[in-house]
Parts: C-alpha cells; sequence; structure tokens
C-alpha cells in the first residue's frame, strides 16, 4: 500500500494515519480505494475526483447518509 502522504492531487486529502491502496473502483465523481486505518483495519476510501460543484453536494450527501 501507498503512505498517506502520497503526492498525488487525489490523495493528499487523506485523513492522517490511513493508509491508501489499490484503487477498487472508479465513477463519475470518485474513486474507491482499498486501505487500512490506524488500528491496521481494511476500510474503503473514497476520493471525490470531480471539480463539478454538483460532485462535491453530491459525494457531501451521501457522507451524511453514510453517518447515520
Amino acid at each position: 500500500m501507498t503512505s498517506a502522504t502520497t503526492p498525488d492531487s487525489q490523495t493528499k486529502a487523506i485523513p492522517k494515519g490511513y493508509i491508501l491502496g489499490k484503487e477498487l473502483a472508479r465513477g463519475a465523481f470518485a474513486v474507491v480505494h482499498r486501505g487500512e486505518n490506524a488500528a491496521g483495519e481494511p476500510v474503503a476510501i473514497k476520493v471525490l475526483a470531480s471539480e463539478r460543484p454538483q460532485a462535491r453536494e453530491r459525494f457531501l450527501r451521501e457522507i451524511k447518509v453514510n453517518q447515520n
């Protein structure tokens, strides 16, 4: 897996303590990667890959839905 400090523009927003791994899926608005949290547990990391305002709005809506 690559470090969370990878200079790639899509990965610079990965929170400290997470390790970004292999790309699992790619859509119109985001890319999903396999990853690990600070405890070494597997996680999915979704990275917004679009500059369009509606992409950001959709991404934030999805976060709210998943938090509930």
